[in-house]
């Protein structure tokens, strides 16, 4: 499973076991403080454009996790907007709709971060709008929700990428919203929180439902806890866990840091480490390698940030998970380490696995039928937390590598 981020929401893998949730504040977005901006990953990069503070914005930046740094990069060739979605697919982001100076926008970009270039697909077929939901799932991107001059939607679409086409699919069961929060796993997108209309009163909605793209059909789950933080609201997914914070509450009395916890097995929310920054709305989010960043965002004196803080899971996971004992060192590793084990055959096959069990890459270790010994190379990946899994002569055995 490949995760990808949401515009103003992000979802992460979590382990199994129960995690510790850690933050650290990482380098600032440079250039100008925004809320309501774009957040993108690829590979070991983040990516952050458009958004607004006085002015609407379109520039664009990079984030290298393995530097801890930020690059500006070519302006967004589409109008200079606020609100707007942006998901990524393989090695393309699809970006558009939210507002510009001409109104609400239904544009859609693809960007090819192999090529560096942006192409103008097909519109949303649509109402343009502000504060859209979007997810992503086997390969196509749902876009729905939103508001425009009063009127809020819960209509649902599907984009599919390889024919540049969009559906129609069924729409929200709840009331129409704008700005409600998504994430995925591999078989369902789940959806909670927005801004709703009580009469003519900006409402908080804590609803929470899961939608089946194969049956096309939405469920509802049990509500969020708290005063339903909605507006910006972070939303993020992992092994049987959903995370969810920030964001204000309808009418705006408070912005809120606090984080829950959602255990997709019990159907239970509980509370977890809170968000170490101030209160914000809309951030923007993305994830690299097992851990999430957050991004700029607005605050409760209406200024906007530029802070970015990135989001673990610490798990008390013994050294030896399965199998038989080898030897590992230095861990942490920084660009390598050396794996060495005492039995083998001539050949012995190595696994680097991500914290859920997704194969990063593979290969031979040297053995001559009494040891095996190699050097890995992991300067490519971004810090945290991996798997190196053995296989040797029908057994395998498992350890923990921390990349620094």
């Amino acid at each position: 499973m490949k995760y990808k981020i949401l515009f103003s929401a992000f979802f992460v893998s979590i382990f199994q076991l129960n995690a510790q949730v850690t933050w650290q504040k990482m380098a600032s977005l440079p250039g100008t403080a925004r809320h309501h901006a774009i957040g993108l990953s690829h590979g070991t990069k983040g990516y952050v454009l458009t958004g607004e503070n006085s002015s609407l914005m379109k520039d664009f930046y990079e984030y290298n996790s393995l530097t801890n740094s930020w690059t500006k990069l070519a302006d967004y060739p589409g109008p200079a907007r606020s609100y707007g979605i942006g998901y990524v697919i393989g090695d393309k982001a699809y970006v558009g709709l939210g507002h510009s100076s001409s109104g609400a926008e239904t544009d859609w970009w693809e960007y090819d971060f192999n090529a560096s270039k942006w192409t103008q697909k097909t519109d949303f077929p649509a109402a343009g709008r502000d504060h859209p939901a979007s997810a992503v799932l086997n390969g196509k991107i749902y876009v729905g929700f939103g508001d425009y001059n009063g009127a809020n939607y819960k209509d649902w679409w599907q984009y599919d990428p390889a024919t540049d086409k969009w559906t129609s699919k069924t729409q929200y069961p709840g009331l129409a919203m704008h700005h409600p929060v998504t994430a995925q796993d591999e078989k369902l997108v789940y959806l909670s929180e927005g801004h709703l209309k009580s009469g003519s009163t900006n409402k908080g909605s804590n609803d929470f439902y899961s939608y089946d793209p194969v049956a096309d059909k939405w469920t509802t789950l049990t509500d969020m806890p708290g005063p339903g933080v909605v507006a910006g609201a972070s939303f993020f997914i992992g092994n049987n866990k959903i995370y969810s914070g920030l964001g204000i509450t309808e009418p705006v009395t408070s912005f809120h840091k606090e984080f829950y916890e959602y255990d997709l097995t019990s159907g239970n929310w509980t509370a977890v480490t809170n968000y170490p920054g101030n209160g914000v709305f809309g951030p923007v989010s993305f994830v690299i390698g097992s851990a999430g960043y957050v991004a700029t965002g607005q605050g409760s004196s209406s200024s906007s940030v530029q802070d970015l803080y990135k989001f673990s899971a610490v798990v008390p996971v013994p050294d030896i998970l399965t199998g038989e004992e080898f030897n590992l060192y230095p861990n942490p590793a920084v660009s390598s380490f050396k794996v060495e084990g005492k039995t083998g055959s001539e050949k012995v096959r190595y696994s680097m696995l991500n914290v859920i069990g997704e194969e990063l890459r593979s290969g031979n270790i040297a053995g001559d039928g009494t040891g095996f010994s190699g050097t890995i190379d992991v300067k490519d990946l971004p810090g945290g937390m991996y798997f190196l899994k053995i296989e040797n002569n029908g057994s395998t055995a498992t350890k923990k590598v921390i990349v620094r």
